[in-house]
């Protein structure tokens, strides 16, 4: 782990991915994934859509902080960049936080997101003493649902005609997971 101004940025390692500090770079390529994927269909709320040459520079300057973290999916042994997992909202009162997530267009559907969700789990539940972690989804989203549901998320909530898409208003899902069936081996 890096240390900078007393707080650590994680680089965990798991089976095929690992997870480090995003480079600015990369932040880039993640904005064109973003870009790529129809942003208005991954946030209900309104999006602040930017070119990836700003968000690289954004990122550049970002200074690293407990309340919020955004790390790069890369595969092990070829370090390839394959996708951004994030936690923010770091609510310390309530050891909870948010968590986000995409994967590049060309490494969908082969569980790599899954794996670093896990690696980012455990650093959020045993790193930082985190007791919930949660997520938000829209309705329509069906493979982050089912990403979630793998994983052991359970459904909290329905936020109806949250989400405005194409037009019409979606329903959004709020998602958890609660440290103690983290540590009880149901949610992997």
């Amino acid at each position: 782990m890096a240390v900078t101004d007393g707080y650590e940025i994680p680089s965990l390692a798991g089976g095929r991915v690992g997870l480090r500090p995003l480079e600015p770079r990369e932040a880039a390529l993640v904005q064109q994934w973003i870009l790529e994927s129809d942003p208005l269909a991954q946030t209900c709320r309104a999006p602040v859509l930017r070119s990836p040459g700003e968000v690289g520079d954004l990122h550049a300057k970002r200074e690293p902080n407990a309340s919020q973290g955004v790390l790069g999916i890369v595969l092990r042994g070829t370090g390839t960049l394959v996708g951004q997992v994030r936690f923010f909202d770091v609510n310390p009162r309530n050891r909870s936080c948010e968590i986000g997530y995409i994967t590049a267009p060309t490494a969908r559907g082969k569980g790599y997101a899954r794996e670093a969700i896990g690696l980012l789990l455990a650093y959020l539940f045993d790193g930082l003493g985190l007791n919930k972690v949660y997520a938000q989804t829209g309705a329509f989203n069906a493979k982050s649902i089912r990403l979630l549901d793998a994983l052991g998320f359970h459904r909290d909530a329905t936020l109806r005609e949250h989400h405005l898409l194409g037009g019409v208003l979606h329903d959004d899902h709020v998602y958890s997971l609660l440290h103690r069936e983290w540590r009880s081996g149901k949610a992997r």
